[in-house]
C-alpha cells in the first residue's frame, strides 16, 4: 500500500511553499501535493514521507527544498505560446522602439519572469533579431530567470525536439539550426540575446535594474494567492519604464488586485506615463 502524507505534513509543505516562493497550496489541493513528493521519494529510494521530511530537515534540505519546489510547479511551455502577444509586439511595440531617437534609442530591455526551460525568451529573442537586428546595431537583452534550477539548465543547453516546430510560421523556423538527429538549437545571435539566471520572485532582491520596455511573468501567477500577486505587479511597475508593458498569461486577470496600469488588452497592461508607482 502507497504511504499517505498526513494533515500535518500537507500543511507543513503547504506553508513552506508559500513562505518560501508564493506558492499557493488551498487544501483542495492535497492531493496533488502527495503525488509531486512521491516522485521525490521514488528518486531518492524512500519508502515513506517520514524519511522525507528528515531529510528536509538535514544538511542537504535547502537543495532538496530546491527539487521540491520544482516538482510542485509545472514548467509547461512551448515556441510562441499564446501568440497574441507577440502579435502586438510586432505591430505595436517594435515600430515605437523603432521610431526612438537620441542616446539609447537602439537599446531595448526586457525580462522573462519565467522562462522555464527557455522556448518563450527564445521565442522573444527570435523576434527581436528579426525585427531590430543586432546587425543594424540593435543592442536587445533579454534576462530570462525562473525559480527552477533544472528547467533553467535545459534552457541554457537550447536543445530542443525538432517537432516543437511543427506549425511554426518557416519564417521563424529559420532561426533555428539543426543539433544532431532530431534536434534543433537556435541559432548564435539570438541566443546571445538571452541571458538566464536563477530568480525567486519572491526574493527581496532581484539581479536586475531597469528601466525595462517589457516585461513577460506569464503563467506563473496562477500559483499565487491575491496579495502576493498584488505585491508583485506593484513591485515589477518600479522596473518598467513609463509606458513600457507587463505581460501576463491569458489565464491570469489583474481585476482582483489594485496596480498602476492599464489593460490594453488579455494580459496586456501598460504602466502609464505620469502614474505615480509606489517605490
Amino acid at each position: 500500500m502507497p504511504p499517505t502524507l498526513s494533515t500535518r505534513g500537507f500543511e507543513r509543505i503547504r506553508a513552506e511553499a508559500y513562505r518560501r516562493a508564493g506558492i499557493h497550496l488551498p487544501p483542495e489541493k492535497r492531493e496533488m501535493v502527495q503525488g509531486r513528493v512521491m516522485k521525490r521519494l521514488r528518486a531518492l529510494g524512500l519508502a515513506d514521507f517520514p524519511s522525507y521530511f528528515a531529510i528536509l530537515d538535514g544538511p542537504d534540505g535547502e537543495r532538496e527544498w530546491v527539487h521540491l519546489l520544482d516538482c510542485l510547479t509545472t514548467n509547461y511551455t512551448r515556441f510562441f505560446r499564446e501568440p497574441a502577444h507577440f502579435d502586438f509586439l510586432r505591430d505595436r511595440l517594435a515600430p515605437r522602439w523603432r521610431a526612438r531617437t537620441g542616446p539609447g534609442s537602439r537599446s531595448v530591455r526586457i525580462w522573462c519572469a519565467a522562462a522555464a526551460t527557455g522556448e518563450e525568451p527564445y521565442s522573444l529573442a527570435i523576434l527581436m533579431e528579426s525585427l531590430l537586428p543586432s546587425a543594424e546595431g540593435w543592442d536587445v537583452r533579454i534576462l530570462a530567470t525562473d525559480i527552477s534550477t533544472r528547467a533553467l539548465a535545459r534552457a541554457q543547453e537550447a536543445i530542443y525536439d525538432e517537432r516543437q516546430l511543427e506549425g511554426m510560421d518557416p519564417a521563424l523556423r529559420r532561426w533555428f539550426e539543426p543539433a544532431g538527429p532530431g534536434r534543433v538549437t537556435p541559432v548564435a545571435s539570438v541566443r546571445e540575446r538571452v541571458v538566464f539566471r536563477q530568480v525567486n520572485l519572491m526574493a527581496d532582491h532581484w539581479p536586475l535594474r531597469g528601466p525595462l520596455q517589457a516585461l513577460f511573468c506569464r503563467n506563473v501567477m496562477i500559483y499565487f494567492d491575491a496579495p502576493t500577486q498584488e505585491r508583485l505587479v506593484n513591485r515589477f511597475a518600479r522596473y518598467i519604464e513609463p509606458d513600457g508593458y507587463l505581460f501576463v498569461g491569458l489565464s491570469e486577470s489583474l481585476t482582483r488586485v489594485r496596480h498602476p496600469y492599464a489593460t490594453e488588452g488579455p494580459g496586456i497592461h501598460r504602466r502609464p506615463a505620469g502614474v505615480e508607482v509606489a517605490l
